[in-house]
């Protein structure tokens, strides 16, 4: 079974008291067909994992910005927005709005 997780973000490297380690990743939204694989997967051997780091500079700003706020909905408001695109775009409005009040009328 092959698994792609596009933009997956490490976030805890841990060492056990058996000296194994345990990683943590964060994930954008996934689709229904990726759960399913990723549930699919779970409490079975990975032969391979493969790592591609992108750094930061390399992302375009609007990206850079999309990362962001998943880790704030992540962290604060999943209770609030059970979805994350939810949220993505009542935030971008939120911003639009800010810099609209800002623009002198044509």
């Amino acid at each position: 079974m092959l698994i792609n997780l596009h933009n997956a973000q490490i976030e805890k490297v841990q060492t056990m008291v058996d000296r194994s380690i345990q990683v943590r990743l964060g994930l954008p939204e996934l689709a229904p067909a990726e759960m399913t694989e990723l549930f699919s997967a779970l409490n079975n051997d990975v032969h391979q994992i493969s790592f591609e780091h992108e750094e930061t500079e390399k992302k375009s700003p609007s990206t850079r910005l999309r990362s962001v706020l998943y880790l704030l909905w992540k962290q604060s408001y999943k209770d609030k927005y059970e979805e994350f695109e939810v949220f993505y775009r009542a935030r971008m409005e939120n911003l639009i709005d800010q810099i609209k009040e800002k623009l002198e009328p044509l």
